[in-house]
């Protein structure tokens, strides 16, 4: 049986060129009474809009996490003892059932896996501290262990967790190492202790599996400076990207975000809202946000539906004008032939999958 494909395209080495507009959402959260609704921010002009009429909860944990399902276009968090689920287009409750644990604990570091529609976490022991990976249902809030037993007994709230969906491997920093926990067992692939090119630590971690690459942001640890980072988590070594320091604060329960689509790493700090180029480290933007009334705005996260594990046909908006583009048949089995009219120089096309593998690359010099 031949395999399918369906292709996403992506045209870089062009001058001039514009970003596809991202939906990043979060919460706005009242300065006076903490009061949270669903909100979105424009990162080009920092304007946080509410897409909530109405408040739903005062409070939210913090350490556990909000995640989005992109495909029923659902926002997730915990407030109140409660997981909440949000409707991305109303703002509405869906539901809102108490989280139930198998022992007394915390349910932490929520992350949705678009692969098996599973939200997944850490089962925190409120006594002794002890972690163990697990999974929690949203429509009757029960939390369930995936791990026969504890991995570690402490993790850094600020590193916080991400999934590579194409390994069944949930991330998280513990004792100065890289957990990589199995999504299927709950049993340890790999703890490489986390090494820095200076004293430093490695925080706001977000696998993208679009080019299968761990991101995160080194933040030196004598002046706060802040620098995009990688970590490689089979080694735990981190390398910085950004040649330059950003940034020396940034908000962590605002947490950070990935819009895979144009490569941008966002994070807050300095009460703006920026945007780092995750090939070269350096800001695309940096726009003051602004709330609608004296507020917080925390806990992002980008809804992007490029989880199916298909390719979509789709190519990057360039200023620069490409008259007709064609790439047939789409899908195919893995023979296919691509027209591009018009002139392009310096370019370079490069075919990849959902899963961050590279299909075709090809430079082009001129024509």
């Amino acid at each position: 049986m031949k395999k399918v494909f369906h292709l996403l395209i992506c045209l870089i080495g062009l001058s001039n060129y514009t970003f596809s507009q991202i939906q990043i959402f979060g919460v706005t959260r009242n300065s006076t009474t903490q009061a949270i609704q669903l909100s979105t921010i424009n990162p080009f002009t920092g304007s946080v809009t509410n897409v909530s009429a109405n408040i739903f909860s005062s409070t939210y944990v913090g350490n556990g996490g909000t995640t989005i399902d992109p495909i029923s276009k659902k926002y997730y968090i915990q407030s109140s003892g409660k997981i909440w689920e949000i409707d991305l287009a109303t703002g509405n409750t869906i539901s809102s059932p108490t989280v139930t644990t198998p022992f007394p604990g915390y349910f932490d570091m929520m992350v949705f896996n678009c692969t098996d529609s599973t939200i997944y976490g850490l089962m925190r022991n409120s006594s002794t501290q002890g972690i163990q990976l697990s999974k929690i249902n949203p429509t009757t809030g029960s939390v369930t262990n995936i791990s026969g037993n504890v991995f570690s007994t402490t993790y850094v709230w600020n590193g916080w967790s991400t999934i590579n969906r194409l390994n069944k491997i949930y991330y998280v920093q513990s004792n100065n190492k890289l957990w990589g926990i199995s999504l299927v067992t709950g049993n340890t692939i790999s703890s490489p202790t986390i090494v820095t090119p200076f004293p430093a630590y490695f925080d706001m971690m977000i696998y993208n599996n679009n080019d299968a690459t761990l991101y995160g942001l080194i933040r030196n640890s004598t002046n706060q400076n802040l620098q995009l980072a990688k970590a490689n988590p089979i080694t735990g070594s981190v390398t910085p990207i950004s040649t330059n320091t950003f940034s020396a604060t940034y908000v962590l329960n605002a947490g950070a975000t990935i819009d895979p689509v144009n490569k941008i790493y966002y994070i807050q700090s300095g009460n703006k809202l920026w945007g780092i180029d995750l090939i070269t480290g350096n800001p695309i933007s940096s726009t003051l946000v602004i709330t609608p009334f004296p507020a917080y705005f925390d806990m992002m996260q980008v809804n992007i539906n490029n989880c199916d594990g298909n390719f979509t046909t789709q190519i990057s908006n360039f200023s620069k004008q490409i008259n007709n583009f064609e790439l047939y048949p789409n899908p195919n089995n893995g023979t296919f032939k691509l027209q591009i009219d018009g002139e392009i120089n310096n370019g370079e096309i490069i075919l990849i999958n959902s899963l961050g593998q590279k299909v075709h690359e090809q430079k082009i010099i001129q024509g």
